[in-house]
C-alpha cells in the first residue's frame, strides 16, 4: 500500500497472515499504511483552530482542530488517544454535514476496515453528540451512531473492497446533526486502515486464484509455481511453445502442463466407464443386428452383439475387472454381420508407430472364448483368442503405421461365426499408443525408431532445431549482443552466442536441403582491429548413463562463397568430434567414434566453430544431431531379453493382485465364505479382485467370531480352514514369474485361538514352494520362504492351501494377510530393472517404495474419528503412522467422519490435507532414489463436501513435481 504521498515501504518482509504494524505481506506491500496526520498532530496549537489552514483533510462546514483539555470542547475530558490534539466536528444550523475527509492510495483487490476513536461532547448547556458515519468512494462503510459522551471509545468500519481497476479510496468521516441544535460537537482522533485480506483478479487468494498453479501472495500479485506464468499464472508452455499454439506438441497432442503433452491417437473411454449401468447387471446398446451403426455409449459406436457389463455376478460371470467395474463384452455371430461391434474415430499420424494393448479374458461355462479383431478403417491390425477364464491377461500388437495423417475407425470385433451365438470375450483397459513419439508429440529420429528420446536413445532436444519455427526462406540471430550472455534455453532447448543462428528453408546463407525445414549456423567473425577470429557456439545439457556406448551424428553443409567453418562436438569441454564439412551443395552425414561416460549424471553438450579461412562471415550448417545409444534392447533398456514384453512384471516383483484382501469389502465384524459347503471342484469366479476362492476359503474382517487379532494391513484378511481331508481352503491367481529369478514368499500370519492352527501351504504350479505353521494367536508373525525358480517365463499359478495338524479336523484355521512374491537375486541399486520395469505400477522390487501408503499402520484411529498428529502448528513436527512426518493440518481419518469424506479406496484410514488462517497441513517422508529411473508418483484423492477443494502439491528435496 502507499500513502497519499509517497510509497509506504516496509521495514520486513512478512508472508502471511503476521499482519501487524508496518507489516508487509510482500515487498512495498503492507497491511498497516501510515495515513498523514492520522492522529491530527497538524497544525500544532494550545488553543482551538477553527476552519484550520495547513490541515491534510478535506473539510465541510465546521471543524476545529483543538488540543486537550481547552475551551468547552475538550475540557474536562479525557486526553486524546494518541498525541495532544483531536479534530472537532461541529454542527450548524443551517443543517449542514460537517465531515473530514483523504484520498488514500490503497490496492485494488484489498479488502479494508477504517478505524478511529471517537468521543461525543460533554452534555452540559443542551448540546450533544453528532451521530457519525464513514464512507468509502461513497459507499457507506459505518451507519449513523450516536456515541457516549466524554470519553473515547475505538470503533472500525465494516470491511469494503476495491474492485477492477480501483487503487484509491476516498475516505470520509462525518457528523450527522438530528436535531440541528448549533454547537453539537464529536470528537475524533487516531484515524487507520488495516488490510484484512486480498483478492487475486477478482478471485479469492485461498482458494480460486492464480488458477491453482500459483499463490497469491498480495492484491492482484500472482507467484507462478514453475513452467507456469502470466497474470493469472494461466499460460505455461511445452518444450518453447506456447500451451495454446497451433504447433505445440508437435501439433499432434495437447499440452497439459509445463512440457507435458498428452498425444493425439489416445481412445476415449478405455475401460467403458464413461456411462455407469447398474451393479451386476449388463447392457446392449445396440440389440439390433444388421442395422446401422448409431447407437454412440460413451465415446464408443456400438451394433448388435457388443455389450457393456458391470461387476462379476451376472450372467456372463466377468472376472474382476482390472480397470474400473465395467468391461466390453464381445459376442460372436451365428453368420456375418450378426458379431459384436464397437468403434470410434482417432486421428492418426503418418510416420507413427502404434500399438494396440488390452486386457481381456474369456466366458466360461462352454459359452466362450471368441477372438477379438481390431481394425483401423477396416483393415485388420491385430487379432487374439484370450485364454482365461478366471483372470484378465493383457494382449499387445505388434508396431503398425498409417500413410496418411487423418481421421480414422477404430473397431474391435470379432470374425469367429458359431452355431452358438453366445460366445463371448471380455475387453477392458483398450489403449492405442504411438511407440516412436518423443516427449512432445513429434517423431522420434530415423535412427531411433521405436526409442523414445525419454529412455535416451537420442539424448538431444530439439536434433533437428524446429520446435521454434522462423518464417520460410528466413534467417534468426536468438542472440544478437557481441559479446554478452546466451539467450534463454527455452528457445528449442539450446542456448546461443551471438555468432550462431536459425536458418529456416534456403535463406540469405543459401542453405542446402534441410534435414526437414530449419538448420542451424555457426559462422566465423574477424575482428578487423586485431584480425583475431571468432566463431558461433550453441549448446545444451543433456543426460547420460554409464554402462551405455554413445555415438554423436549429423548432417553438415557449409557456406558457399565464404566457406566453411570447422564444426567441433564437446561433452564438458571435451572434443569427441570434429567435422570440416566438405560440401556447400548438400548436407552429409558425420559421425563420431564410440564412447562411453564414466560417471551418470548431466552433461553439457556443445558445438563450437572454429574458423578454417580467413574470410569473415564464413559458416556451416549442421542438421539432425542425435547422440544414440548404441547397446540398449528396444525398450531402451540393458535389462536382459528375458524381461522384455512380460505382461504386468519384469520379474523384480511378481504383483500379486490385492494382497491384503481388501476387494470386496464385507460387511464389518462378518466373515464370508464365497464357495462354502461346496467342495466339489467348481471354483468360484475371481472373486475379491484376481482371487480365485474354493472351499473353506474364507474373507474375515475385523474381529468377528473368528477372534482375529490386530490384523498389520486393512480391516481384512484371508482365513485358510480345514475340517476334513477333501474340505481345505484354497485360493489362487495368475501372476507372471521370470525365469532366472530367486523368488520368495512373504505375509503375515496368525491362527484362530478357540480350534489351533492349520498348516499353511504355498503352491506354483502345483509345487509346494513353503510350508509353516503359525506360530501365535494372539498376533501376527512375519514369515518368508526360502528362495525359488521357475524354468519358464510366463504365466504361473500362485496357489494358498492348508492341511491339518496332528489329526485334527475341528475347524482348525490359520489367518493370512499382506502377502506377496518377491526376487530376491536383485543388486541394491535395482540394476537389473532398469527402464523395462519404468510405468509398471507395483512391480518393481527395488521400487521408492513409500512406506505406509495407505495410512494403516499402527498406531490406528477408533472407526470414523480423526485426529491432527501436530494440530498447533508447532515447529517441532511429530513423527505419526509408519514414517510419516506430520505438520500443522495434516489430519489421520478413520472410517467416515464429520468431515463428510468418502469412504478411502484402500484400507480404512486416510490422510485430509487442510488451509487454514494461512495455514497448510503437510506431510513428509524420506525415500531412496536412484539414477536412471523415471519416477511417477500417483494417489487417490476427493476433496471435502460443500467446502473448497485444497490444492496437493507434490515436492520432492523442495522442488515441485506435479500439483492438482
Amino acid at each position: 500500500m502507499m500513502n497519499s504521498t509517497s510509497p509506504n515501504m516496509c521495514p520486513q518482509y512478512l508472508f502471511g497472515s503476521n499482519y501487524g504494524v508496518s507489516a508487509c505481506i510482500y515487498p512495498g506491500v503492507c497491511t498497516t499504511p501510515s495515513i498523514p496526520n492520522y492522529s491530527f498532530e497538524a497544525p500544532s496549537s494550545s488553543a482551538c483552530i477553527k476552519s484550520p489552514t495547513n490541515f491534510t483533510w478535506d473539510y465541510t462546514d465546521i471543524v476545529a482542530v483543538c488540543p486537550n483539555n481547552i475551551d468547552n470542547y475538550t475540557a474536562g475530558m479525557k486526553n486524546a488517544p494518541d498525541g495532544n490534539q483531536v479534530v472537532v466536528l461541529q454542527a450548524s444550523q443551517t443543517n449542514k454535514v460537517p465531515s473530514i475527509s483523504k484520498v488514500l492510495n490503497l490496492y485494488n483487490g484489498g479488502y479494508y476496515i477504517l478505524s478511529f476513536y471517537v468521543a461525543g461532547r460533554n452534555a452540559s448547556a443542551g448540546l450533544y453528540p453528532l451521530q457519525i458515519y464513514a464512507k468509502a468512494n461513497n459507499q457507506t462503510i459505518m451507519s449513523p451512531n450516536v456515541y457516549t459522551n466524554g470519553n473515547y471509545v475505538g470503533y472500525s468500519s465494516n470491511q469494503f473492497y476495491l474492485t477492477g481497476s480501483v487503487s484509491t479510496a476516498s475516505i470520509t468521516i462525518a457528523g450527522y446533526n438530528s436535531d440541528y441544535i448549533l454547537d453539537n460537537a464529536t470528537m475524533i482522533d487516531n484515524v487507520t486502515i488495516s488490510m484484512t485480506g486480498f483478492m487475486c483478479n477478482g478471485l479469492d487468494r485461498n482458494y480460486y486464484a492464480c488458477s491453482f498453479n500459483g499463490q497469491c501472495v498480495a492484491p492482484n500479485t500472482c507467484v507462478c509455481n514453475n513452467g507456469y506464468y502470466g497474470a493469472n499464472c494461466e499460460a505455461y508452455d511445452c518444450y518453447g511453445i506456447m500451451m495454446n499454439s497451433t504447433s505445440v506438441c508437435a501439433g499432434a497432442g495437447t499440452c497439459v502442463s509445463p512440457n507435458k503433452c498428452v498425444c493425439n491417437a489416445a481412445l476415449g473411454d478405455i475401460s467403458f466407464e464413461a456411462n455407469a449401468i447398474s451393479t451386476n447387471t449388463y447392457y446392449y446398446p445396440n440389440s439390433a443386428c444388421g442395422g446401422n451403426m448409431n447407437s454412440v455409449y460413451g465415446k464408443w459406436t456400438f451394433s448388435c452383439r457388443a455389450v457393456i457389463s458391470n461387476g462379476n455376478a451376472n450372467a456372463f460371470h466377468v472376472p474382476y475387472p482390472p480397470m474400473g467395474n465395467q468391461v466390453l463384452i464381445i459376442q460372436s455371430g451365428t453368420s456375418a454381420g450378426t458379431e459384436g461391434i464397437a468403434s470410434q474415430n482417432v486421428t492418426l499420424y503418418a510416420g507413427v508407430n502404434y500399438q494396440v494393448s488390452f486386457y481381456a479374458a474369456s466366458r466360461d461355462s462352454g459359452m466362450g472364448p471368441t477372438n477379438l479383431v481390431v481394425l483401423i478403417n477396416g483393415n485388420t491390425v491385430f487379432s487374439v483368442t484370450p485364454t482365461s477364464t478366471t483372470t484378465f491377461n493383457i494382449y499387445r500388437s505388434s508396431p503398425f503405421s498409417v500413410s496418411t495423417t487423418g481421421s480414422y475407425v477404430f473397431t474391435i470385433t470379432s470374425n469367429n461365426v458359431q452355431s452358438m451365438s453366445d460366445a463371448s470375450s471380455f475387453v477392458d483397459g483398450i489403449t492405442l499408443t504411438g511407440l516412436n513419439l518423443n516427449q512432445d508429440c513429434s517423431v522420434t529420429q530415423p535412427a531411433c525408431v521405436n526409442i523414445p528420446d525419454s529412455c535416451g536413445c537420442n539424448a538431444i532436444t530439439d536434433s533437428s532445431f524446429e520446435r521454434q519455427q522462423i518464417p520460410t526462406n528466413s534467417f534468426y540471430y536468438v542472440n544478437t549482443t557481441c559479446p554478452g550472455p546466451f539467450s534463454n534455453p527455452s528457445y528449442g532447448g539450446w542456448n546461443y552466442n551471438c555468432l550462431s543462428a536459425i536458418s529456416n528453408g534456403r535463406s540469405a546463407f543459401a542453405t542446402p536441403p534441410p534435414f526437414d525445414n530449419q538448420t542451424m549456423v555457426i559462422q566465423n567473425q574477424i575482428d578487423p582491429s586485431s584480425s583475431s577470429r571468432n566463431a558461433g557456439y550453441v549448446y545444451q545439457r543433456v543426460n547420460l548413463w554409464t554402462g551405455r556406448i554413445y555415438r554423436i551424428s549429423f548432417y553438415a553443409a557449409y557456406r558457399t562463397n565464404y566457406g566453411p567453418v570447422n564444426l567441433t562436438i564437446n561433452i564438458n569441454g571435451v572434443m569427441f568430434t570434429s567435422v570440416l564439412p566438405n560440401s556447400g551443395d548438400v548436407m552429409n552425414y558425420y559421425s563420431s567414434n564410440l564412447f562411453t561416460m564414466n560417471n551418470t549424471g548431466a552433461y553439457t553438450l556443445s558445438i563450437t566453430g572454429f574458423p578454417s579461412v580467413n574470410v569473415t562471415d564464413s559458416g556451416s550448417f549442421i542438421d539432425a544431431i542425435t547422440l544414440d545409444t548404441m547397446n540398449i534392447n528396444s525398450d531402451c533398456s540393458l535389462t536382459p531379453s528375458s524381461c522384455m514384453n512380460v505382461s504386468s512384471s519384469c520379474g523384480c516383483m511378481a504383483n500379486i493382485a490385492y494382497p491384503s484382501f481388501e476387494t470386496p469389502v464385507i460387511n464389518a465384524n462378518t466373515y464370508f465364505y464365497p464357495n462354502a459347503p461346496d467342495c466339489s471342484g467348481y471354483y468360484t469366479k475371481s472373486f475379491a479382485g484376481n482371487w480365485t476362492l474354493y472351499c473353506n476359503a474364507v474373507y474375515s474382517n475385523g474381529v468377528n467370531a473368528w477372534n482375529v487379532p490386530s490384523m498389520p494391513h486393512g480391516n481384512q484378511i484371508l482365513v485358510m480352514q480345514i475340517n476334513s481331508p477333501t474340505t481345505a481352503g484354497y485360493a489362487m491367481q495368475n501372476i507372471q514369474l521370470i525365469s532366472g529369478r530367486r523368488y520368495v514368499v512373504n505375509f503375515y500370519a496368525s491362527y484362530r485361538a478357540l480350534t489351533g492352527p492349520s498348516n499353511i501351504i504355498v503352491l506354483v504350479n502345483n509345487t509346494q514352494v513353503f510350508s509353516v505353521l503359525p506360530a501365535s494367536s494372539s498376533v501376527f508373525n512375519y514369515y518368508t520362504s526360502q528362495p525359488f525358480t521357475v524354468n519358464v517365463t510366463g504365466t504361473h499359478v500362485i496357489a494358498i492351501t492348508c492341511a491339518f495338524v496332528n489329526g485334527s479336523y475341528s475347524d482348525v484355521a490359520s489367518f493370512i494377510d499382506s502377502f506377496s512374491i518377491s526376487a530376491s537375486n536383485l543388486n541394491s541399486d535395482c540394476s537389473l530393472i532398469q527402464q523395462s520395469c519404468v510405468g509398471i505400477p507395483n512391480s518393481c522390487y527395488c521400487n521408492a517404495d513409500i512406506a505406509n501408503p495407505s495410512f494403516e499402520v499402527a498406531p490406528l484411529l477408533a472407526p470414523n474419528t480423526y485426529n491432527y498428529p501436530n494440530y498447533y502448528c508447532l515447529n517441532n513436527s511429530t513423527s505419526y503412522v509408519g514414517n510419516w512426518t506430520f505438520y500443522c493440518y495434516a489430519a489421520v481419518i478413520n472410517g467416515n467422519t464429520i468431515w463428510s469424506n468418502p469412504l478411502p479406496p484402500i484400507g480404512n484410514q486416510m490422510v485430509a490435507l487442510q488451509y487454514n488462517s494461512n495455514n497448510f497441513g503437510y506431510m513428509l517422508q524420506s525415500i531412496m532414489l536412484y539414477g536412471r529411473r523415471t519416477y511417477q508418483v500417483s494417489f487417490y484423492a476427493a476433496g471435502r463436501l460443500n467446502f473448497p477443494f485444497t490444492k496437493i502439491t507434490v515436492y520432492l528435496n523442495s522442488t515441485l513435481c506435479d500439483s492438482i
